[in-house]
Protein backbone atom coordinates (compact mmCIF):
# COMPACT_ATOMS: atom_id res chain seq x y z
CA UNK A 1 0.00 0.00 0.00
CA UNK A 2 1.20 3.49 -0.84
CA UNK A 3 0.63 6.60 1.29
CA UNK A 4 0.28 10.00 -0.38
CA UNK A 5 1.22 13.16 1.49
CA UNK A 6 0.12 16.53 0.15
CA UNK A 7 2.37 19.20 1.57
CA UNK A 8 1.75 22.96 1.37
CA UNK A 9 4.37 25.29 2.78
CA UNK A 10 3.30 28.88 3.38
CA UNK A 11 5.26 31.92 2.23
CA UNK A 12 7.73 33.25 4.81
CA UNK A 13 10.06 35.80 3.19
CA UNK A 14 10.57 35.69 -0.54
CA UNK A 15 10.09 33.05 -3.15
CA UNK A 16 12.61 30.29 -3.45
CA UNK A 17 10.45 27.79 -5.19
CA UNK A 18 10.82 24.57 -6.98
CA UNK A 19 7.78 25.44 -9.08
CA UNK A 20 7.88 21.84 -10.12
CA UNK A 21 7.37 20.98 -6.46
CA UNK A 22 5.56 24.18 -5.55
CA UNK A 23 7.47 25.20 -2.50
CA UNK A 24 7.16 28.90 -1.98
CA UNK A 25 9.99 30.14 0.17
CA UNK A 26 13.31 29.48 1.75
CA UNK A 27 12.73 25.89 2.67
CA UNK A 28 15.11 24.75 5.37
CA UNK A 29 13.59 21.33 5.82
CA UNK A 30 10.42 19.41 5.20
CA UNK A 31 9.44 16.62 7.57
CA UNK A 32 7.68 13.71 5.97
CA UNK A 33 5.55 11.43 8.15
CA UNK A 34 6.83 7.92 8.69
CA UNK A 35 5.31 5.49 6.25
CA UNK A 36 5.23 1.91 7.62
CA UNK A 37 5.17 0.50 4.07
CA UNK A 38 8.42 2.25 3.17
CA UNK A 39 6.83 3.72 0.05
CA UNK A 40 6.39 7.47 -0.06
CA UNK A 41 4.87 9.49 -2.87
CA UNK A 42 5.11 13.28 -2.66
CA UNK A 43 2.40 15.34 -4.29
CA UNK A 44 3.30 18.88 -3.41
CA UNK A 45 0.72 21.52 -4.33
CA UNK A 46 1.64 23.94 -7.11
CA UNK A 47 -1.10 26.46 -6.43
CA UNK A 48 1.44 29.01 -5.19
CA UNK A 49 2.16 29.82 -8.82
CA UNK A 50 -1.41 30.46 -9.90
CA UNK A 51 -0.31 32.29 -13.06
CA UNK A 52 2.45 30.83 -15.21
CA UNK A 53 3.78 31.49 -18.69
CA UNK A 54 5.49 29.17 -21.17
CA UNK A 55 7.40 29.98 -24.36
CA UNK A 56 8.14 27.42 -27.10
CA UNK A 57 10.60 28.57 -29.78
CA UNK A 58 11.09 27.17 -33.28
CA UNK A 59 14.07 27.54 -35.62
CA UNK A 60 12.70 26.89 -39.12
CA UNK A 61 16.15 26.01 -40.51
CA UNK A 62 17.26 23.55 -37.80
CA UNK A 63 15.78 23.03 -34.34
CA UNK A 64 19.12 21.59 -33.21
CA UNK A 65 20.48 25.15 -33.28
CA UNK A 66 18.48 25.75 -30.09
CA UNK A 67 20.12 22.89 -28.18
CA UNK A 68 21.23 23.78 -24.68
CA UNK A 69 20.95 27.43 -23.72
CA UNK A 70 21.43 29.08 -27.12
CA UNK A 71 18.96 31.84 -26.17
CA UNK A 72 18.33 34.07 -23.16
CA UNK A 73 15.26 36.10 -22.19
CA UNK A 74 15.28 39.57 -20.64
CA UNK A 75 12.22 41.27 -19.16
CA UNK A 76 11.51 44.72 -20.62
CA UNK A 77 8.84 46.85 -18.98
CA UNK A 78 8.33 50.61 -18.93
CA UNK A 79 6.53 50.87 -15.61
CA UNK A 80 7.32 50.36 -11.93
CA UNK A 81 6.67 46.69 -11.18
CA UNK A 82 9.69 45.44 -9.27
CA UNK A 83 9.96 41.67 -9.05
CA UNK A 84 6.53 41.01 -10.52
CA UNK A 85 7.97 38.01 -12.42
CA UNK A 86 9.97 35.05 -11.17
CA UNK A 87 11.54 32.10 -12.92
CA UNK A 88 9.89 28.68 -12.78
CA UNK A 89 12.28 27.97 -9.93
CA UNK A 90 10.93 31.00 -8.07
CA UNK A 91 14.00 33.24 -8.39
CA UNK A 92 13.93 36.96 -9.15
CA UNK A 93 15.93 37.44 -12.35
CA UNK A 94 15.81 40.04 -15.11
CA UNK A 95 17.48 37.60 -17.51
CA UNK A 96 17.26 33.81 -17.65
CA UNK A 97 18.35 31.00 -19.94
CA UNK A 98 16.05 29.27 -22.43
CA UNK A 99 16.69 25.52 -22.48
CA UNK A 100 16.29 23.73 -25.83
CA UNK A 101 13.81 26.37 -26.97
CA UNK A 102 11.63 26.16 -23.84
CA UNK A 103 11.26 28.81 -21.12
CA UNK A 104 8.86 29.23 -18.22
CA UNK A 105 8.09 32.00 -15.76
CA UNK A 106 5.47 32.88 -13.15
CA UNK A 107 3.83 35.91 -11.58
CA UNK A 108 5.26 36.50 -8.11
CA UNK A 109 2.47 35.42 -5.71
CA UNK A 110 3.35 38.33 -3.43
CA UNK A 111 2.87 40.90 -6.23
CA UNK A 112 -0.13 42.87 -5.00
CA UNK A 113 -0.86 44.80 -8.19
CA UNK A 114 -2.14 41.82 -10.14
CA UNK A 115 -5.78 42.84 -10.47
CA UNK A 116 -5.57 43.85 -14.14
CA UNK A 117 -3.79 42.12 -17.04
CA UNK A 118 0.00 42.54 -17.03
CA UNK A 119 1.59 43.29 -20.39
CA UNK A 120 5.34 43.30 -20.89
CA UNK A 121 7.99 42.41 -23.46
CA UNK A 122 10.55 39.64 -23.33
CA UNK A 123 13.68 40.47 -25.32
CA UNK A 124 15.05 37.14 -26.52
CA UNK A 125 18.55 36.98 -27.98
CA UNK A 126 21.47 34.64 -28.56
CA UNK A 127 24.63 34.12 -30.59
CA UNK A 128 23.80 34.11 -34.33
CA UNK A 129 20.11 34.77 -33.53
CA UNK A 130 18.29 37.95 -34.40
CA UNK A 131 17.03 39.60 -31.23
CA UNK A 132 13.25 39.55 -30.99
CA UNK A 133 10.77 41.19 -28.61
CA UNK A 134 7.77 39.05 -27.68
CA UNK A 135 4.74 40.77 -26.26
CA UNK A 136 3.24 38.79 -23.38
CA UNK A 137 0.00 39.53 -21.57
CA UNK A 138 -0.95 37.63 -18.43
CA UNK A 139 -4.51 38.04 -17.21
CA UNK A 140 -5.65 37.36 -13.62
CA UNK A 141 -8.29 35.10 -15.17
CA UNK A 142 -5.72 32.87 -16.93
CA UNK A 143 -3.68 30.33 -14.98
CA UNK A 144 -1.52 29.45 -18.00
CA UNK A 145 -0.25 31.74 -20.79
CA UNK A 146 1.50 30.08 -23.73
CA UNK A 147 3.48 31.69 -26.54
CA UNK A 148 4.96 30.02 -29.62
CA UNK A 149 7.45 31.97 -31.74
CA UNK A 150 9.82 31.40 -34.64
CA UNK A 151 13.36 32.79 -34.39
CA UNK A 152 15.93 33.47 -37.09
CA UNK A 153 19.45 32.06 -37.03
CA UNK A 154 21.34 34.34 -39.43
CA UNK A 155 23.72 31.50 -40.35
CA UNK A 156 20.85 29.40 -41.76
CA UNK A 157 18.11 31.62 -43.15
CA UNK A 158 14.81 30.34 -44.60
CA UNK A 159 13.26 31.49 -47.87
CA UNK A 160 12.46 35.18 -48.25
CA UNK A 161 15.28 36.24 -45.89
CA UNK A 162 18.64 37.74 -46.85
CA UNK A 163 21.60 38.79 -44.67
CA UNK A 164 24.54 41.13 -45.32
CA UNK A 165 27.54 41.59 -43.00
CA UNK A 166 30.33 44.04 -43.77
CA UNK A 167 33.31 45.77 -42.16
CA UNK A 168 34.94 49.07 -43.09
CA UNK A 169 37.94 51.00 -41.81
CA UNK A 170 37.17 54.53 -40.60
CA UNK A 171 39.39 57.59 -40.70
CA UNK A 172 41.05 59.09 -37.65
CA UNK A 173 38.30 60.58 -35.49
CA UNK A 174 35.79 57.96 -36.55
CA UNK A 175 34.32 59.35 -39.78
CA UNK A 176 34.05 57.63 -43.18
CA UNK A 177 35.87 59.31 -46.06
CA UNK A 178 33.73 57.59 -48.69
CA UNK A 179 30.12 56.46 -48.84
CA UNK A 180 29.50 53.00 -47.37
CA UNK A 181 26.91 50.71 -48.95
CA UNK A 182 25.72 47.53 -47.26
CA UNK A 183 23.38 45.48 -49.45
CA UNK A 184 21.99 42.00 -48.99
CA UNK A 185 22.06 39.46 -51.76
CA UNK A 186 18.67 38.89 -53.33
CA UNK A 187 16.56 36.56 -51.21
CA UNK A 188 14.96 33.44 -52.68
CA UNK A 189 12.02 35.69 -53.63
CA UNK A 190 14.38 38.07 -55.53
CA UNK A 191 13.96 40.86 -52.98
CA UNK A 192 16.61 42.62 -50.89
CA UNK A 193 17.52 45.57 -48.69
CA UNK A 194 20.30 48.15 -48.81
CA UNK A 195 21.65 50.96 -46.63
CA UNK A 196 23.87 53.83 -47.76
CA UNK A 197 25.89 55.89 -45.29
CA UNK A 198 27.02 59.13 -46.99
CA UNK A 199 30.67 60.18 -46.87
CA UNK A 200 32.08 62.26 -44.01
CA UNK A 201 29.45 61.05 -41.55
CA UNK A 202 29.89 60.65 -37.81
CA UNK A 203 28.66 57.63 -35.88
CA UNK A 204 26.96 58.37 -32.54
CA UNK A 205 26.41 56.19 -29.46
CA UNK A 206 23.35 55.96 -27.18
CA UNK A 207 24.30 59.30 -25.58
CA UNK A 208 24.63 60.91 -29.04
CA UNK A 209 28.39 61.25 -28.55
CA UNK A 210 30.78 60.66 -31.46
CA UNK A 211 32.48 57.27 -31.52
CA UNK A 212 36.04 58.15 -32.41
CA UNK A 213 37.96 54.89 -32.70
CA UNK A 214 37.51 51.43 -34.14
CA UNK A 215 36.45 49.80 -37.40
CA UNK A 216 32.84 49.76 -38.52
CA UNK A 217 30.93 46.44 -38.60
CA UNK A 218 27.42 46.40 -40.03
CA UNK A 219 24.67 43.80 -40.39
CA UNK A 220 21.45 44.08 -42.39
CA UNK A 221 18.75 41.37 -42.28
CA UNK A 222 15.90 41.63 -44.79
CA UNK A 223 12.48 39.91 -44.60
CA UNK A 224 10.03 39.66 -47.50
CA UNK A 225 6.61 40.04 -45.87
CA UNK A 226 5.04 38.24 -48.81
CA UNK A 227 6.96 35.00 -48.11
CA UNK A 228 5.51 32.54 -45.58
CA UNK A 229 8.75 31.48 -43.88
CA UNK A 230 10.22 34.98 -43.87
CA UNK A 231 7.00 36.31 -42.41
CA UNK A 232 7.05 33.70 -39.64
CA UNK A 233 10.69 34.48 -38.83
CA UNK A 234 10.44 38.27 -38.77
CA UNK A 235 10.09 40.48 -35.72
CA UNK A 236 6.78 42.00 -36.86
CA UNK A 237 3.60 41.84 -34.84
CA UNK A 238 5.28 41.58 -31.46
CA UNK A 239 5.44 45.22 -30.37
CA UNK A 240 3.77 46.14 -27.10
CA UNK A 241 2.11 49.24 -28.59
CA UNK A 242 2.13 51.38 -31.74
CA UNK A 243 2.59 55.14 -31.97
CA UNK A 244 0.74 56.03 -35.19
CA UNK A 245 1.19 58.94 -37.60
CA UNK A 246 -1.08 61.13 -35.45
CA UNK A 247 1.05 60.51 -32.36
CA UNK A 248 -1.67 58.37 -30.75
CA UNK A 249 -0.63 55.23 -28.87
CA UNK A 250 -2.51 52.12 -29.98
CA UNK A 251 -2.53 49.17 -27.60
CA UNK A 252 -5.05 46.98 -29.43
CA UNK A 253 -3.29 46.73 -32.77
CA UNK A 254 -0.25 45.25 -34.50
CA UNK A 255 1.76 45.95 -37.66
CA UNK A 256 1.02 44.01 -40.84
CA UNK A 257 4.43 43.66 -42.57
CA UNK A 258 5.17 44.21 -46.25
CA UNK A 259 8.96 44.23 -45.92
CA UNK A 260 11.35 44.58 -42.97
CA UNK A 261 15.01 45.51 -42.50
CA UNK A 262 16.78 44.92 -39.19
CA UNK A 263 19.99 46.97 -39.03
CA UNK A 264 22.82 46.84 -36.48
CA UNK A 265 26.16 48.67 -36.50
CA UNK A 266 29.17 48.85 -34.19
CA UNK A 267 32.30 50.98 -34.23
CA UNK A 268 34.78 48.91 -32.30
CA UNK A 269 32.75 47.51 -29.39
CA UNK A 270 30.33 50.47 -29.20
CA UNK A 271 26.88 50.17 -30.72
CA UNK A 272 25.89 52.86 -33.21
CA UNK A 273 22.53 54.47 -32.46
CA UNK A 274 22.48 57.65 -34.59
CA UNK A 275 24.30 59.59 -37.31
CA UNK A 276 25.17 63.25 -37.89
CA UNK A 277 23.93 62.95 -41.48
CA UNK A 278 20.89 60.96 -42.54
CA UNK A 279 21.42 57.55 -44.11
CA UNK A 280 19.20 55.90 -46.75
CA UNK A 281 17.43 52.60 -46.06
CA UNK A 282 15.97 50.87 -49.12
CA UNK A 283 13.65 47.85 -49.04
CA UNK A 284 12.27 45.88 -51.98
CA UNK A 285 8.60 44.94 -52.09
CA UNK A 286 7.64 41.67 -53.77
CA UNK A 287 5.99 42.28 -57.14
CA UNK A 288 3.38 39.65 -56.23
CA UNK A 289 2.30 41.49 -53.05
CA UNK A 290 -1.38 42.47 -53.23
CA UNK A 291 -1.94 46.01 -51.97
CA UNK A 292 -4.93 45.71 -49.59
CA UNK A 293 -5.94 49.32 -50.39
CA UNK A 294 -6.34 48.64 -54.12
CA UNK A 295 -6.85 44.87 -54.25
CA UNK A 296 -4.25 44.82 -57.05
CA UNK A 297 -0.58 43.88 -57.25
CA UNK A 298 1.62 46.61 -55.80
CA UNK A 299 2.92 49.14 -58.33
CA UNK A 300 5.05 52.28 -58.52
CA UNK A 301 3.27 55.23 -56.93
CA UNK A 302 1.49 53.17 -54.21
CA UNK A 303 2.05 54.74 -50.80
CA UNK A 304 3.00 52.86 -47.62
CA UNK A 305 3.77 53.80 -44.02
CA UNK A 306 7.16 53.00 -42.46
CA UNK A 307 7.58 52.19 -38.76
CA UNK A 308 10.62 51.61 -36.55
CA UNK A 309 11.05 49.96 -33.15
CA UNK A 310 11.83 52.03 -30.07
CA UNK A 311 14.23 50.93 -27.32
CA UNK A 312 11.38 49.27 -25.41
CA UNK A 313 10.21 47.32 -28.46
CA UNK A 314 7.25 49.49 -29.45
CA UNK A 315 6.53 50.50 -33.05
CA UNK A 316 6.79 54.21 -33.89
CA UNK A 317 5.61 55.85 -37.15
CA UNK A 318 8.55 57.18 -39.20
CA UNK A 319 7.19 58.47 -42.48
CA UNK A 320 5.14 57.72 -45.56
CA UNK A 321 6.87 56.84 -48.79
CA UNK A 322 5.81 56.04 -52.34
CA UNK A 323 6.93 52.91 -54.14
CA UNK A 324 9.40 53.59 -56.95
CA UNK A 325 10.67 51.40 -59.78
CA UNK A 326 14.45 50.97 -59.76
CA UNK A 327 16.49 48.49 -61.80
CA UNK A 328 13.40 46.42 -62.49
CA UNK A 329 12.37 46.20 -58.83
CA UNK A 330 9.77 47.91 -56.65
CA UNK A 331 11.52 49.81 -53.85
CA UNK A 332 10.68 52.05 -50.89
CA UNK A 333 13.36 54.48 -49.61
CA UNK A 334 13.62 55.99 -46.13
CA UNK A 335 15.96 58.76 -44.99
CA UNK A 336 16.72 58.50 -41.28
CA UNK A 337 19.30 59.62 -38.73
CA UNK A 338 19.00 56.57 -36.43
CA UNK A 339 19.25 52.79 -36.52
CA UNK A 340 16.41 50.41 -35.72
CA UNK A 341 14.30 47.68 -37.18
CA UNK A 342 12.31 49.31 -39.97
CA UNK A 343 9.18 47.86 -41.46
CA UNK A 344 6.92 48.86 -44.33
CA UNK A 345 3.41 48.01 -43.21
CA UNK A 346 -0.04 48.93 -42.07
CA UNK A 347 -1.80 48.97 -38.71
CA UNK A 348 -4.19 46.07 -38.06
CA UNK A 349 -6.76 46.52 -35.31
CA UNK A 350 -7.40 43.45 -33.14
CA UNK A 351 -10.61 42.15 -31.60
CA UNK A 352 -11.43 43.90 -28.31
CA UNK A 353 -10.45 40.77 -26.39
CA UNK A 354 -7.47 40.19 -28.78
CA UNK A 355 -8.54 36.51 -28.75
CA UNK A 356 -10.51 34.06 -30.86
CA UNK A 357 -11.89 30.63 -29.92
CA UNK A 358 -12.53 27.34 -31.74
CA UNK A 359 -14.43 24.52 -30.04
CA UNK A 360 -12.72 21.17 -30.69
CA UNK A 361 -15.72 19.01 -29.79
CA UNK A 362 -15.31 15.36 -28.89
CA UNK A 363 -11.85 15.08 -30.53
CA UNK A 364 -10.16 17.57 -28.22
CA UNK A 365 -7.74 15.02 -26.74
CA UNK A 366 -6.28 14.28 -30.19
CA UNK A 367 -5.08 17.82 -30.84
CA UNK A 368 -1.66 19.14 -29.94
CA UNK A 369 -1.12 21.33 -26.88
CA UNK A 370 -0.41 24.45 -28.95
CA UNK A 371 0.00 25.63 -32.52
CA UNK A 372 1.59 28.55 -34.28
CA UNK A 373 -1.26 30.67 -35.65
CA UNK A 374 -1.14 32.93 -38.74
CA UNK A 375 -4.05 35.15 -39.82
CA UNK A 376 -4.22 36.35 -43.46
CA UNK A 377 -6.51 38.73 -45.30
CA UNK A 378 -8.56 37.97 -48.42
CA UNK A 379 -5.54 38.75 -50.62
CA UNK A 380 -3.35 36.24 -48.75
CA UNK A 381 -1.27 38.90 -46.95
CA UNK A 382 -0.35 38.16 -43.35
CA UNK A 383 -2.37 40.22 -40.88
CA UNK A 384 -1.13 38.83 -37.58
CA UNK A 385 0.62 35.90 -35.97
CA UNK A 386 0.05 34.38 -32.57
CA UNK A 387 -0.37 31.17 -30.61
CA UNK A 388 -3.31 28.78 -30.47
CA UNK A 389 -3.40 27.01 -27.09
CA UNK A 390 -5.59 24.01 -26.23
CA UNK A 391 -7.62 24.51 -23.05
CA UNK A 392 -10.31 22.53 -21.26
CA UNK A 393 -12.91 24.31 -19.12
CA UNK A 394 -16.01 22.67 -17.63
CA UNK A 395 -15.47 19.57 -19.77
CA UNK A 396 -15.22 21.49 -23.08
CA UNK A 397 -11.95 21.57 -25.02
CA UNK A 398 -11.18 24.51 -27.27
CA UNK A 399 -8.36 26.47 -28.89
CA UNK A 400 -7.70 29.98 -27.61
CA UNK A 401 -5.89 32.08 -30.22
CA UNK A 402 -4.28 35.46 -29.47
CA UNK A 403 -3.76 38.44 -31.81
CA UNK A 404 -7.10 37.86 -33.56
CA UNK A 405 -7.71 40.65 -36.15
CA UNK A 406 -10.95 42.63 -36.24
CA UNK A 407 -11.43 42.00 -40.00
CA UNK A 408 -12.36 38.79 -41.75
CA UNK A 409 -9.33 36.54 -42.13
CA UNK A 410 -8.22 33.00 -42.76
CA UNK A 411 -6.38 31.17 -39.98
CA UNK A 412 -3.53 28.72 -40.54
CA UNK A 413 -2.47 26.49 -37.65
CA UNK A 414 1.03 25.01 -37.93
CA UNK A 415 1.69 22.04 -35.66
CA UNK A 416 4.06 19.08 -35.59
CA UNK A 417 3.99 17.97 -39.21
CA UNK A 418 0.40 19.19 -39.52
CA UNK A 419 -1.20 22.30 -40.95
CA UNK A 420 -4.79 23.46 -41.48
CA UNK A 421 -6.27 26.61 -42.99
CA UNK A 422 -9.81 27.90 -42.51
CA UNK A 423 -12.04 29.92 -44.80
CA UNK A 424 -12.44 33.67 -44.23
CA UNK A 425 -14.02 34.08 -40.78
CA UNK A 426 -15.10 36.93 -38.51
CA UNK A 427 -12.95 36.07 -35.48
CA UNK A 428 -14.43 38.68 -33.12
CA UNK A 429 -17.90 37.13 -33.06
CA UNK A 430 -17.11 34.59 -30.32
CA UNK A 431 -16.70 30.86 -30.93
CA UNK A 432 -15.63 30.53 -34.59
CA UNK A 433 -17.50 28.06 -36.77
CA UNK A 434 -14.84 25.75 -38.24
CA UNK A 435 -15.85 22.45 -39.81
CA UNK A 436 -14.65 19.24 -38.19
CA UNK A 437 -13.12 18.20 -41.51
CA UNK A 438 -10.91 21.30 -41.50
CA UNK A 439 -9.97 20.83 -37.86
CA UNK A 440 -9.04 17.19 -38.42
CA UNK A 441 -6.14 18.35 -40.62
CA UNK A 442 -4.45 19.67 -37.45
CA UNK A 443 -4.62 16.29 -35.68
CA UNK A 444 -1.36 14.30 -35.94
CA UNK A 445 -1.64 10.80 -37.43
CA UNK A 446 -1.52 7.88 -34.99
CA UNK A 447 -2.85 7.07 -31.53
CA UNK A 448 -3.14 9.28 -28.46
CA UNK A 449 -1.33 7.82 -25.45
CA UNK A 450 -2.28 8.76 -21.87
CA UNK A 451 0.78 8.79 -19.59
CA UNK A 452 0.88 8.67 -15.79
CA UNK A 453 4.30 10.01 -14.80
CA UNK A 454 6.25 10.12 -11.58
CA UNK A 455 9.96 10.30 -10.86
CA UNK A 456 12.11 8.34 -8.43
CA UNK A 457 14.46 10.25 -6.20
CA UNK A 458 15.51 7.18 -4.23
CA UNK A 459 14.37 3.66 -3.59
CA UNK A 460 11.52 4.80 -1.34
CA UNK A 461 10.44 8.25 -2.50
CA UNK A 462 9.08 9.71 -5.72
CA UNK A 463 7.85 13.04 -7.08
CA UNK A 464 4.70 13.61 -9.13
CA UNK A 465 5.25 16.58 -11.48
CA UNK A 466 2.59 19.20 -12.06
CA UNK A 467 2.49 22.08 -14.57
CA UNK A 468 5.78 20.93 -16.12
CA UNK A 469 6.53 21.13 -19.86
CA UNK A 470 7.19 17.99 -21.92
CA UNK A 471 8.42 17.40 -25.49
CA UNK A 472 8.69 14.28 -27.65
CA UNK A 473 11.03 13.26 -30.46
CA UNK A 474 8.57 11.81 -32.97
CA UNK A 475 11.31 10.76 -35.43
CA UNK A 476 13.98 8.83 -33.53
CA UNK A 477 17.46 10.28 -33.91
CA UNK A 478 16.26 13.46 -35.65
CA UNK A 479 16.95 15.68 -32.65
CA UNK A 480 13.68 17.51 -33.35
CA UNK A 481 11.50 17.55 -30.23
CA UNK A 482 7.87 18.63 -30.43
CA UNK A 483 6.06 20.39 -27.61
CA UNK A 484 3.22 18.21 -26.29
CA UNK A 485 2.10 20.48 -23.46
CA UNK A 486 2.04 20.39 -19.67
CA UNK A 487 2.08 17.45 -17.30
CA UNK A 488 -0.81 18.08 -14.92
CA UNK A 489 -0.82 16.20 -11.64
CA UNK A 490 1.36 13.52 -13.22
CA UNK A 491 -0.82 13.07 -16.33
CA UNK A 492 -0.36 14.05 -19.98
CA UNK A 493 -1.86 13.03 -23.35
CA UNK A 494 0.52 12.62 -26.30
CA UNK A 495 -1.10 12.55 -29.76
CA UNK A 496 0.37 11.18 -32.99
CA UNK A 497 1.98 8.06 -31.46
CA UNK A 498 2.69 4.77 -33.25
CA UNK A 499 2.19 1.92 -30.79
CA UNK A 500 5.10 -0.47 -30.06
CA UNK A 501 7.56 2.22 -31.16
CA UNK A 502 10.34 3.69 -29.01
CA UNK A 503 10.25 7.45 -28.29
CA UNK A 504 12.50 9.92 -26.53
CA UNK A 505 10.78 12.27 -24.06
CA UNK A 506 12.14 15.50 -22.59
CA UNK A 507 10.86 17.18 -19.43
CA UNK A 508 11.70 20.81 -18.57
CA UNK A 509 12.03 22.64 -15.29
CA UNK A 510 13.72 25.91 -14.38
CA UNK A 511 16.26 26.02 -17.20
CA UNK A 512 17.09 22.29 -17.01
CA UNK A 513 15.76 19.25 -18.80
CA UNK A 514 15.65 15.50 -18.24
CA UNK A 515 15.38 12.92 -21.02
CA UNK A 516 14.06 9.37 -21.00
CA UNK A 517 13.44 6.69 -23.66
CA UNK A 518 10.25 4.59 -23.59
CA UNK A 519 8.29 2.21 -25.81
CA UNK A 520 4.57 2.97 -25.97
CA UNK A 521 2.88 -0.44 -26.29
CA UNK A 522 -0.60 0.62 -25.17
CA UNK A 523 -2.72 3.75 -25.06
CA UNK A 524 -2.58 4.10 -21.25
CA UNK A 525 0.85 3.73 -19.65
CA UNK A 526 2.64 4.32 -16.35
CA UNK A 527 6.14 5.79 -16.24
CA UNK A 528 7.24 5.66 -12.62
CA UNK A 529 10.97 6.34 -12.90
CA UNK A 530 11.30 9.40 -15.09
CA UNK A 531 14.66 11.22 -14.66
CA UNK A 532 14.14 14.63 -13.07
CA UNK A 533 15.95 17.65 -14.56
CA UNK A 534 18.72 19.41 -12.69
CA UNK A 535 19.31 18.75 -8.99
CA UNK A 536 15.71 18.62 -7.80
CA UNK A 537 16.14 15.48 -5.71
CA UNK A 538 19.37 16.69 -4.12
CA UNK A 539 17.79 20.04 -3.26
CA UNK A 540 15.03 18.18 -1.44
CA UNK A 541 17.45 15.84 0.28
CA UNK A 542 15.78 12.81 -1.31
Amino acid sequence: MKNTYRITIKKIKKIFSFAFLALTVFMVSCEIPTDPTGIIELRLDTNVFTHKGFIAITDLADQDNLAGTALTAKVITDDSRPNFLVTEGGFFKDTWDINDGIAAFAVNPSYRGFTEPITFNLEISGKDYLTKNLEITISPADSITEIRATFLNIKEVPSGVAVAQQTAALASGGSNTAAITVATEASSTNTAAEIVVPADNSFLDANESKITSGDLTAQVVYFDGNDEEASRSSINGNAKSIVDENGDTLTNAIIKPVATADINMFVGATEVKKFEKEITVSMDISATYINPKTGQAVKAGDEFSIYSTSDNGNWVFENKAAVISRNGKLVVDLQTDHLSTFTIGAVVTLCNSKKAYINLGSKGAYFEASYEAVFKDAQGNKLAEGTAVKKTVSGETFLEINNAPSVQATLTLNGTGTSMTTDLIDWCSGNANVSQGTLDQAIPDGDTVELNISAKCSGSSSIVPNQVRMKIEYVSGSGEYSDVGLIKDGKISIPGVTLNKQYNLQLFYDGNSGKGTYTFNKTVMDILNYPLPGNVCAELGL
